[in-house]
């Protein structure tokens, strides 16, 4: 290439002369990328992408995702042991059988202050009734009694969303108290007071006794937090 101003050889590729410092106009391929530029977007596309949003509809309710239900969580009666019963059932008779041949008589003559003695008094044709009938009747009601009570009467407690169930050995339900209107603490205890699903007034009392320490405290926190609300 050839400078217009003063004719000196330059490359086809230089943009100034070598010489004189002047302009050689465009360079090779100069026209070729401007012929290629990109066009501007199109008026669709720039009012999709630019559009301002709106807001969304106030009437229309958002989504709302259901809570699950609580998980019902069983309490099951501590099982006595029957030998237990048993020697608990024995000392408390022996003891009353030494109360009544051995501290009866002498209450009676400090009572009487010996004028009337204890041979002789209304009880004596009857001591042997007295100590050993009661003891007997208290070893039966203790080892036979109880457990009888504990096969055929409640053997778990469970808190569910229907209310507090009360269920039996073999699962059937003794009782359900569906809605909890009173807790009340008692010393044996917490007493629990409510209507069942048929209408009917239901009290029980759920104690230590009954599920051991650790799980009766457990079991009157998960109370109060299903039931204190409602």
């Amino acid at each position: 290439m050839f400078c217009p101003q003063c004719g000196a050889t330059n490359d086809d590729s230089a943009r100034y002369c070598s010489a004189c410092r002047a302009s050689l106009g465009p360079r090779v391929g100069d026209s070729l990328h401007s012929s290629q530029q990109p066009a501007p977007p199109s008026a669709f596309l720039q009012e999709q992408v630019f559009a301002p949003q709106s807001p969304p509809d106030k009437d229309i309710p958002p989504q709302q995702t259901p809570h699950p239900p609580a998980v019902e969580k069983v309490y099951t009666y501590k099982q006595q042991s029957v030998l237990v019963l048993a020697l608990v059932s024995l000392v408390v008779a022996a003891a009353w059988v030494a109360f009544v041949y051995l501290a009866l008589p002498r209450i009676w003559e400090w009572a009487t202050e010996g004028a009337i003695p204890y041979s002789r008094s209304r009880m004596a044709p009857y001591e042997d009734v007295l100590a050993w009938g009661l003891a007997g009747i208290w070893v039966v009601m203790t080892v036979v009694v109880t457990p009888l009570m504990r096969v055929f009467g409640v053997r778990e407690v469970v808190l569910a969303d229907r209310g507090v169930v009360f269920r039996g050995r073999a699962g059937q339900e003794k009782a359900v108290i569906s809605r909890v209107t009173a807790m009340t603490k008692l010393k044996k205890g917490t007493r629990i007071t409510g209507w069942s699903p048929q209408g009917n007034k239901v009290r029980r009392v759920v104690g230590p006794g009954f599920l051991g320490k650790k799980q009766y405290q457990d079991f009157q926190e998960e109370l109060r937090r299903r039931f204190s609300a409602r």
